[in-house]
């Protein structure tokens, strides 16, 4: 068996200038999902389809070169003889997940993703709440978002976004329209704006076998301060909330029965109040930065949730686990 694990930063030509924080954070993220591939699969081929000057890196794996003559959707179909799974790790931003997985599905290629659909929906943040306000049931948890602040009272906090930004980068809270309008320098075109509501920001880890949805861990995410407007993700309290699952269970479930396609590792965000009322924030349809410390609070390997139909375990039985991001 062999299992091919495509990461985007990684496999990208070093002239790109991404953040060290994003290179860190892939780093981290595809060495933790390698490490419990080949916990789970010892004798598999748990190969990386990477840059090669991180070669070094990952010692412990086999390392497939990215080869730069062929775009990275011709390269992977050139080896779909040679392994028997192909997993993509790659942000929403820009469709640059669902053009990977929408052109690979159309060569007749599956993947341990969601399905283009599904990613397409969930990948805007504006274009899923809408979608949300369709359903009786989910429309309850939809917070006001709108690409037009002037709809938000004058008075009133507004959250400032990237429609399809990844982690927490340009992520502002103004106190109200006035701050909001005198910081404008800072408001790029892709910037959508929501309602802010006072309360705990929770991800929750679902893992999708196709057929049933299992959350593996309900997290408290910690942001704090970059300037006076801006907030960054600064740690995650994995398993804060899984004392509350059931009720995090039927909301997951209110959600995600909008939606077909959901496969592998998906992450909720949402706003939980003092009333203990959920609000839904986003989807991110694919590995989360939560995953680094998963394993360090499961008592399992979480990829066995996956691949084992049969597995079982108590969310309740997991650790409490702080995971420092370090955006900085």
């Amino acid at each position: 068996m062999g299992i091919l694990v495509y990461e985007y930063f990684l496999g990208q030509e070093l002239n790109n200038s991404f953040s060290s924080a994003m290179l860190k954070e892939a780093k981290l993220m595809v060495g933790s999902v390698a490490n419990d591939l080949k916990k789970y699969y010892p004798d598999a081929n748990i190969s990386l389809l990477i840059n090669k000057e991180y070669k070094n890196i990952f010692e412990s794996h086999t390392i497939v070169v990215r080869n730069y003559k062929k775009n990275i959707v011709e390269e992977i179909i050139s080896y779909r003889g040679d392994f028997e799974d192909i997993m993509i790790i790659a942000p929403e931003e820009n469709n640059i997940l669902y053009e990977i997985i929408n052109k690979l599905e159309k060569q007749g290629i599956k993947t341990i993703n969601c399905n283009s659909e599904f990613i397409k929906i969930s990948s805007n943040k504006l274009k899923i709440n809408n979608y949300l306000k369709k359903s009786s049931h989910a429309k309850k948890h939809i917070i006001k978002t709108d690409s037009n602040y002037k709809k938000f009272p004058k008075n009133k906090k507004i959250v400032a976004k990237i429609i399809d930004g990844v982690g927490s980068e340009n992520l502002f809270i103004f106190n109200d329209r006035h701050e909001l309008e005198k910081n404008k320098k800072f408001i790029k075109e892709k910037h959508i704006f929501q309602e802010f509501i006072e309360g705990n920001i929770v991800s929750i880890n679902i893992i999708s076998n196709g057929k049933k949805k299992f959350i593996i861990s309900i997290n408290e995410q910690i942001y704090k301060k970059k300037s006076n407007n801006e907030i960054i993700l600064d740690s995650i309290n994995i398993g804060k909330f899984n004392y509350m699952y059931d009720l995090f269970k039927t909301f997951s479930s209110i959600i995600l029965n909008n939606f077909e396609g959901s496969y592998g590792f998906i992450g909720i965000d949402a706003i939980l109040t003092d009333e203990n009322k959920i609000l839904f924030l986003e989807i991110n349809p694919r590995f989360t930065t939560s995953y680094i410390g998963l394993s360090k609070s499961l008592n399992f390997n979480p990829l066995q949730v996956l691949f084992d139909k049969k597995f079982s375990f108590d969310i309740k039985n997991n650790k409490i686990f702080i995971e420092g991001i370090n955006c900085d």
